[in-house]
């Protein structure tokens, strides 16, 4: 007969389990029998699937991995969202997948199928707190492309892989559907990288095959960590579609982006007299929609005089050499108005992709020569 003991004064056993570290920390006990739980019925999973996921953040550089692909299905009434919407569980239930990282993989997976066959899928939510590791991707549906300087100076071209859509609340499980966005024919999220940084404010993309596109405003402050500014999982542009020009290659899908910069020719400057523009301080490199004043001043030496200017603006298209477009046509994209004196302002009235504005005062000193004054600004700003 065995020996009875009477344990009502000894402590419990799951004593010494209840004494383990806090979750989320791997040595945590319970953490540890989940993962081996995992690894456990891992082969016996139906829809493992073998992907690739970037190796290294933003560098596009893939490594296989063997992950587990779920649908992904709406809150309100258990129906899945869409085929291009995907959950993926990591054998590693620590595995940390930052937002905006690159997985790629195609709808068939087929061994040896060539890459432009297959899709480029971006890392949109996760979630930290379940003690199991997954996030949701999200498939990008097209390209932009963009021109950037190597390091030996040769300018090279970069596609970015993109999720293409009319508005944030398509793609709802990136942020909450009540929440105001910028008004904007398209709306464009990518991967915070090297390339996607220096993307600016009325920068040109071909979209698509056929339609040309510029940014109107640009999402580049959710940091991951508070004190870290630049780290961003991911960029939201807002677009508008706009002209196209006769310099967008639809070949390549590179659109024509002129670097913005004012360029002044002066003329009949004999050491005497000159044109000098006392408004505004600073000639801006793109006229915007608000009226901006200009006033022409001619010079003796130092001083200024009462020689009346003349001005006249000319709206040029990108022939070569340039040639201006007829008045007609150029007072829809500007305005000009005569002010008291020299003064005159101008003032933007319509997106122009086709080529500058190029502005010419001129003055006539007794005895001097004609003096003129010519300077271009783009009409391509907000």
């Amino acid at each position: 007969m065995g020996k009875v003991y009477d344990s009502s004064n000894r402590r419990s056993p799951y004593y010494l389990i209840s004494q383990t570290p806090r979750n989320q920390v791997p040595d945590n006990y319970w953490l540890k029998e989940l993962q081996d739980k995992v690894d456990a019925d891992w082969d016996y999973r139906e829809n493992r699937f073998l992907i690739e996921k970037e190796s290294v953040f933003g560098t596009e550089q893939f490594e296989p991995l063997e992950v587990v692909l779920q649908s992904v299905k709406s809150d309100k009434n258990n129906t899945v969202i869409s085929d291009d919407w995907r959950r993926v569980v990591f054998r590693d239930i620590h595995y940390k997948c930052p937002l905006g990282l690159k997985f790629r993989f195609s709808y068939d997976f087929l061994d040896n199928e060539p890459i432009e066959d297959k899709n480029i899928w971006l890392a949109s939510n996760r979630d930290t707190i379940s003690p199991t590791s997954s996030v949701i991707i999200v498939r990008c549906n097209g390209t932009i492309g963009s021109e950037y300087v190597d390091s030996k100076g040769v300018t090279r071209y970069h596609y970015e892989p993109a999720v293409q859509t009319k508005d944030l609340k398509s793609v709802n499980l990136f942020y909450n559907e009540t929440a105001v966005g910028q008004s904007s024919d398209l709306v464009i999220i990518v991967q915070h990288n090297k390339y996607t940084r220096n993307y600016y404010v009325n920068q040109r993309f071909i979209i698509g095959y056929d339609q040309v596109y510029r940014i109107q405003a640009m999402s580049k402050f959710a940091s991951n960590y508070t004190y870290k500014t630049d780290d961003l999982g991911t960029i939201i542009l807002y677009l508008e579609v706009v002209e196209k020009s006769q310099y967008d290659n639809f070949e390549t899908r590179i659109a024509y982006n002129q670097k913005e910069r004012v360029e002044v020719e002066e003329t009949g400057n004999d050491g005497f007299y000159s044109i000098k523009m006392e408004l505004p301080e600073t000639i801006p490199e793109m006229l915007g929609a608000e009226p901006i004043e200009f006033k022409p001043v001619v010079y003796l030496d130092e001083g200024a005089t009462e020689i009346p200017v003349t001005t006249e603006c000319k709206l040029m298209n990108m022939s070569t050499p340039p040639q201006p477009v007829a008045d007609e046509i150029r007072d829809k994209y500007v305005k000009f108005e005569k002010l008291e004196g020299n003064t005159f302002t101008l003032q933007k009235l319509r997106f122009y992709p086709g080529g500058n504005l190029y502005v010419t005062c001129k003055a006539q000193p007794e005895g001097g020569d004609e003096l003129t004054y010519t300077f271009n600004m783009s009409l391509r700003g907000l």
